[in-house]
């Protein structure tokens, strides 16, 4: 039986296209009609007390706003809606924190701006609510990445929610649809911060998809915004059709099938398919070919903003500078802003039609994103406070896990301590093998500490925490003893790629979910633990066990054991180290001493009260007190990154003529890193033949960046 539909409506693409009709034609046929009967027979029993939510796309910098939701259709829903007997219906949006950065970025201003009229063709008024007021606790999981976070009264309140997304290309996702706009049903206003930086997009769409959906989705491809500009530079084109289905990720399945693009593109997107999945049974209604004359984002622009989203200052300091704005309606507040802007946002979202420039922010784009991939490369060697704690989704359903689950990883890894155990000791308490591919390793170290005095202070449920360059991740309790003490629970944990230098070869992050035991005696605390999942495919093993331990004269001994196979970068898996032991065992044994050396340093900080987390924390809060706690985009961050683009495009140009495109890797140092983390390159001379036409575009980057600098009496030794 068929339980999800999605219905594609189409017509002609060379006539004036009639979107109200399609809407309606779609709406009927994937039956959001019976759908709203439902709801209103589990709810409150009558279509005219029915509270109806829907969510457009407000992406509005200017006259038209052609990356957001036509609110001509938006209202025809409206209309429709009051015509079936539903009057209860509001319309919700929030806004970012461009108000910060520009004059009149209200809510009233920018819908006005957009075309919302607050009244609809039929004389139906509708309430505009703002998303970011009145929020409330809401009951997300602890295994949540928005455990402990709040929405709306009006979303959470709502008897039935639409999403009513915008068709259109995304600069980091390749497409935004309607999971995409589920962002906008989240109340915090600097969005990068939160919802790119401390929280990551795909682990909160996915959490919102579980705890406070969407109930019918549909995407306006009336008119659609395509090409690599993304939300920088939309670009209109006529594609004729309304996509409309009760499930959100039908929708935006067949909404990126119709782009001619991989749904699993989209981070947010595979995040949700892999975790969640398409219904068990849908039908798709309606013509599947892709659209004629689209244009997608080009694949080194997605890896490149990827990357520069990773670094969340930088992003932060480009989205004023990259942003197409219309200034007759929403004015800089800061005037060498607004020329920055002007320059940058032709080089960076250059238009369609400009082949030369396209390659050009191609590369302005990669060369930002290998600095910045640069500056994170030189935190996690030398400054590893620098770096951001990460908080994520636990990524796994322990709904379908019983006790029986968490207790067999005793019977994993208690024959690997006995195996592990019959090897000779190596020096300084640590003995290795290698098992199948993979370490075996025991660690150990009597603290002058007293048992007692040391486990009433040091929690062996958290033993994974206070292991040497832990970062971030959830830990979900499961099950207690009777005396109020952790014995099953599952946790996510990501460390810093093991060892450390593996990051100047593109290594990732050690990302693994696991499920673990504890057990307690009188002399003794063990916790064992085993992967079950990687989510970046970091590692193969990681598993093993912590065990505190009453030793003679009252003292404490710690032994770590553990069993690992992590995923070596691309450049280390060509090199041969089986074939070379007398490399290969030496850079294990000191990869694994100087690690669980540090590891027994935390957990004697730890008993002392001594901060031994690497990282700080992400401030809850950023930006969300009417902008006192943050001042607007400084002149320093303007200067610094317009003169950095302006060396970075003089670099690009030869290459970017002659149409050859850069590698965005972070494997290789072609420069220096100066005092801001910049990566500075020095250019080859040029070869002498026809000048750029980019040439003036260049030197007045130069220039502005300088300007700026010497303006606000910044020194190049400031930058």
């Amino acid at each position: 039986m068929t339980a999800t539909i999605c219905v594609i409506a189409s017509g002609p693409t060379d006539v004036p296209v009639d979107g109200r009709r399609l809407l309606e034609e779609s709406l009927s046929s994937a039956g959001l009609w019976a759908d709203l009967r439902a709801a209103v027979d589990a709810t409150c029993g009558s279509a005219a007390q029915l509270d109806v939510l829907v969510l457009p796309e407000l992406l509005c910098f200017d006259a038209g706003a052609p990356a957001g939701t036509q609110p001509l259709l938006v209202e025809h829903l409206v209309d429709l809606l009051g015509e079936h007997g539903y009057e209860r219906v509001a319309v919700g949006m929030t806004l970012g924190n461009e108000d910060e950065w520009l004059d009149g970025r209200d809510l009233r201003r920018v819908t006005d701006v957009a075309g919302y009229r607050r009244v609809t063709d039929d004389g139906r008024p509708y309430e505009i609510v703002d998303l970011s007021e009145d929020v409330v606790a809401v009951r997300f999981p602890p295994s949540s990445a928005l455990h402990g976070s709040g929405l709306s009264q009006r979303w959470v309140g709502a008897d039935y929610r639409i999403t009513f997304a915008k068709n259109r290309t995304h600069e980091e996702h390749g497409f935004a649809l309607c999971l995409h706009n589920m962002l906008g049903a989240l109340p915090l206003k600097d969005r990068l911060y939160h919802y790119r930086g401390r929280l990551m997009p795909w682990d909160v769409c996915t959490d919102l998809l579980r705890c406070a959906p969407a109930q019918f989705a549909v995407i306006d491809a009336v008119s659609s915004s395509h090409g690599s500009g993304g939300s920088r530079r939309p670009e209109p084109l006529v594609t004729a059709t309304i996509i409309a289905s009760s499930s959100t990720l039908l929708a935006d399945w067949v909404g990126a099938l119709k782009m001619g693009v991989d749904p699993h593109l989209s981070a947010l997107n595979h995040h949700a398919l892999t975790t969640i999945g398409l219904p068990a049974a849908y039908d798709v209604v309606g013509d599947m070919d892709p659209y004629k004359g689209w244009s997608n984002v080009h694949p080194a622009l997605l890896a490149g903003t990827r990357r520069i989203n990773d670094s969340i200052g930088l992003s932060r300091a480009l989205a004023p500078l990259t942003t197409g704005v219309d200034r007759s309606l929403f004015a800089f507040k800061s005037a060498a802003l607004e020329h920055a802007n002007r320059v940058l946002h032709a080089v960076a979202a250059p238009a369609a039609d400009d082949p030369v420039a396209g390659r050009a922010a191609i590369w302005l784009n990669a060369w930002l994103a290998t600095a910045a991939e640069g500056v994170d490369a030189w935190r996690t060697l030398f400054a590893k406070d620098q770096l951001r704690w990460r908080d994520v989704s636990l990524g796994l359903d322990t709904d379908c896990l019983c006790p029986a689950d968490y207790e067999a990883v005793d019977a994993y890894v208690e024959p690997l301590e006995q195996l592990i155990r019959a090897t000779p000791g190596d020096h300084g308490g640590m003995r290795w093998r290698y098992l199948d591919e993979s370490v075996l390793f025991e660690f150990s170290r009597v603290l002058p500490i007293t048992y007692e005095q040391f486990t009433a202070r040091v929690d062996i449920s958290r033993a994974i925490q206070y292991m040497q360059d832990y970062i971030g991740g959830r830990c979900v309790p499961i099950a207690w003893d009777a005396a109020g003490r952790v014995t099953h629970q599952a946790e996510r944990n990501i460390y810093l790629p093991q060892p450390n230098y593996l990051v100047l070869y593109g290594g990732d992050a050690i990302d693994v979910t696991k499920l673990e035991h504890v057990t307690y005696t009188e002399h003794r605390q063990r916790i064992r633990w085993r992967t079950v999942t990687s989510a970046n495919g970091s590692a193969q093993y990681d598993d093993g066990s912590v065990c505190f331990a009453h030793v003679d004269g009252g003292y404490t001994e710690i032994t770590v054991t553990g069993r690992q196979r992590f995923t070596l970068p691309p450049f280390w898996q060509a090199v041969d180290l089986d074939s070379m032991p007398e490399i290969k065992n030496p850079l294990v044994s000191d990869a694994y001493y100087t690690f669980f050396d540090g590891t027994m340093s935390n957990f004697e900080a730890a008993y002392a009260g001594r901060e031994y987390r690497i990282g700080q924390p992400w401030c809850s809060d950023e930006g969300e007190r009417d902008g006192a706690d943050r001042a607007p985009t400084s002149a320093l961050d303007i200067g610094t990154v317009v003169h950095r683009a302006g060396e970075l495009l003089r670099r690009a140009q030869s290459t970017a003529t002659a149409g050859a495109l850069p590698r965005v890797t972070a494997g290789r140092d072609p420069g220096t890193l100066d005092e801001d983390g910049f990566r500075v390159f020095e250019p080859k001379p040029a070869a002498r033949g026809p000048r750029s036409p980019l040439g003036p575009v260049e030197r007045f980057i130069s220039d502005l960046g300088g300007a700026i600098q010497r303006d606000f009496g910044l020194s190049s030794g400031d930058r």
